[in-house]
This record gives structure tokens, C-alpha cells and sequence, in this order.
């Protein structure tokens, strides 16, 4: 077995992707969740984290 495959099985994730599958089944689990919490739509927020040369976070935008 390729350590690639080891890797796809260790983490449980499909060797291929397919992206317009990958995005319907987004939106489609976003637009079950907010119709069985009874939300009228969603607020998403996009952060950005700078870090250091370690890699500790120094800001947020």
C-alpha cells in the first residue's frame, strides 16, 4: 500500500474530490440545519490570523 493510501485511510477521507459535489453537499447541509433551527438565514464571518516565525498568532483582522 502507497503511503498515500495510508494516509486517505488513517484520516478517513476520500482519495478523490470531486468539488461541485463537494459544495452542493454544503449548501444542502447548511440549508437543512437553518430550516430545522427554524433560522431565517445565516451570518458568516472570515477571519484572518497573522503569526509570527513560530507560528503564535500576533493579530486578527
Amino acid at each position: 500500500m502507497s503511503k498515500q493510501m495510508e494516509i486517505i485511510q488513517a484520516l478517513n477521507v476520500k482519495p478523490e474530490i470531486n468539488a461541485k459535489k463537494e459544495i452542493q453537499s454544503r449548501i444542502d447541509f447548511l440549508k437543512a440545519y437553518c430550516m430545522k433551527a427554524g433560522a431565517k438565514g445565516f451570518v458568516f464571518g472570515i477571519v484572518k490570523v497573522y503569526t509570527n516565525a513560530t507560528g503564535e498568532p500576533i493579530s486578527f483582522l
